[in-house]
């Protein structure tokens, strides 16, 4: 069984149908994509701009099973190339690929020319990049934001000619296409909104974009789906160097390889020394081979005794059984979960690994929650909510389980701690917008858990600044200092201000510690 990986990530069904060409791995999942969090925009002098990117594509079986699926995501700066100039000069940086989890090496930065006039961008310039490369949609991405309200505009892809007439109504610019060649080989539904700002006299007017694409392959007797979803939001803008980029500055980025699988030979005899390999190698490949061999040869109990019986060895099992990827690899780790006579330490990883199960069922997270419900043992019950929440990064299928599961535990207040830890670990953007409102909570571990989850975003500062300096304790200072020095943001001046003020009225030596490393004084 091969996975192929989806090389040209965006929105084109021609990318997709040459991936079902050649796949015939089916793990089952649905699709389920939301926008990440709103992002507050900073433009200074209405002519420096910043955009967060997000592409997710997914093929999906007509049973609703994907059988492969991508993220791919940027940071997006661009100014005029001169004072006042339509054509820009621009960067992507903190580029990150994912296909079916799997990152894939990206470079770190990208420099690129384009123009921009009457709500358009063109004339892109990627400065030789590869064709085939996984940047080389960006052109698509820029159609996608690009209109006109005078004219209608046509862009090409690999399935023809598209054009499309736009209306503002408000803030709001939606578009309708009017050619609307046949293709009965294909249904598609397309939901397109450009949302502009506010401000008039900002040049480039763009606060964000929300796309979403549907359409229904049919090839043969078979039957696909084709999801992908575009979102752009604005950012602060982050300076960068212009130095004369020349026509073949991105040349020599390469296309990402993939490495061939090795085939391992596993038996009962050398099935304990693979089982030492995985537990420092952590080789996917040898992980997913090894629990395929367990379900196949090694019945319930004699996995149960192995994992009793080999101590060192059973974090390199769970994790085969995890990567193993099957029906049988679910059912076997939700069953080992109830088990008492596995131990705590055991049960606990086995927690971890079905919170981690690419693609899980309802099998899965019935079993966490079960865990979770369990309010006798504590710490089973709280590793097991921690890991619901990580399921919704993994098993697309759940997100609306697990969005419901979390919500409801905000509710109670022996599980309110550990809820605020879930939620961050989901990345639900509608559940992690809750979070500011535990912020002043009377339970200093509720603001702890939630200064930890909030103090590495950004659009979150104000509001986390405003706790630490209305109620100073030296466990949440510490939290926060300790988040903010791993972020990737800088503090406004008047949060800069607020702690400096804080420092000033502090007698408390810890606190006046962890605030000097934050002001760096």
């Amino acid at each position: 069984m091969k996975k192929i990986t989806i090389i040209a990530i965006f929105v084109i069904a021609v990318s997709a149908f040459l991936v079902l060409k050649d796949s015939d791995s089916k793990p089952s999942v649905q699709v389920t994509y939301t926008a990440s969090e709103s992002m507050q925009p900073m433009h200074k002098d209405n002519q420096e701009y910043g955009y967060q990117v997000e592409i997710h594509s997914a093929v999906l079986s007509e049973k609703g099973t994907a059988i492969t699926y991508s993220d791919l995501s940027w940071q997006m700066y661009f100014k005029p190339k001169t004072e006042g100039a339509s054509d820009l000069v621009a960067m992507l940086t903190n580029i990150q690929f994912t296909s079916d989890n799997k990152a894939q090496e990206m470079p770190t930065q990208l420099p690129f020319y384009m123009t921009y006039k009457d709500g358009q961008f063109t004339k892109l310039n990627l400065l030789g990049l590869g064709e085939q490369h996984t940047l080389s949609v960006l052109p698509k991405v820029l159609d996608l934001m690009s209109y006109s309200l005078s004219a209608a505009l046509t862009f090409e892809d690999a399935q023809g000619m598209k054009t499309y007439r736009y209306t503002q109504k408000d803030n709001a610019v939606s578009r309708t296409r009017i050619n609307t060649a046949s293709h009965p080989e294909r249904e598609e539904e397309e939901q397109w909104q450009l949302t502009l700002n506010d401000n008039g006299s900002i040049w480039v007017g763009i606060r964000e974009l929300n796309y979403h694409n549907q359409q229904v392959w049919q090839q043969g007797e078979q039957h696909y789906d084709v999801v992908q979803s575009v979102f752009v939001r604005p950012i602060d803008f982050t300076s960068f160097d212009y130095v004369g980029w020349n026509s073949n500055q991105n040349g020599t980025v390469s296309t990402a390889q993939l490495k061939a699988k090795q085939v391992y030979d596993i038996t009962d005899e050398n099935l304990l020394s693979h089982l030492t390999e995985l537990k420092s190698s952590l080789d996917a490949d040898l992980a997913a081979q090894l629990g395929k061999y367990l379900l196949a040869n090694q019945d319930p109990n004699e996995i149960k005794s192995l994992l009793m019986n080999h101590v060192r060895l059973n974090s390199a099992l769970i994790y085969a059984l995890q990567k193993a990827q099957t029906p049988q690899a679910e059912q076997m780790l939700s069953d080992l979960i109830s088990d008492e006579e596995l131990g705590q330490q055991v049960r606990q990883k086995i927690v971890m690994a079905l919170g981690r199960f690419e693609n899980a069922t309802n099998i899965a997270f019935s079993s966490l929650q079960t865990v979770a419900d369990n309010a006798e043992n504590s710490a089973l019950s709280n590793m097991a909510m921690l890991s619901i929440g990580t399921m919704n990064r993994f098993s697309p299928m759940q997100s609306q389980q697990v969005a419901g599961f979390l919500n409801t535990k905000l509710s109670d207040p022996t599980q309110l701690p550990t809820a605020i830890l879930a939620i961050a670990n989901s990345k639900n953007p509608e559940l992690v917008e809750k979070l500011p409102n535990y912020l002043h909570h009377s339970d200093t571990q509720v603001r702890n858990n939630t200064i930890k989850s909030l103090a590495h975003k950004t659009e979150y500062q104000d509001q986390v600044i405003a706790s630490l300096v209305q109620s100073p304790h030296v466990t949440t200072i510490d939290s926060f200092t300790r988040v903010y020095q791993q972020a990737n943001y800088k503090l406004s001046e008047n949060n800069v201000d607020r702690l400096q003020a804080l420092y000033r009225e502090q007698n408390n030596p810890l606190i006046k510690k962890r605030l000097a490393v934050i002001l760096d004084i």
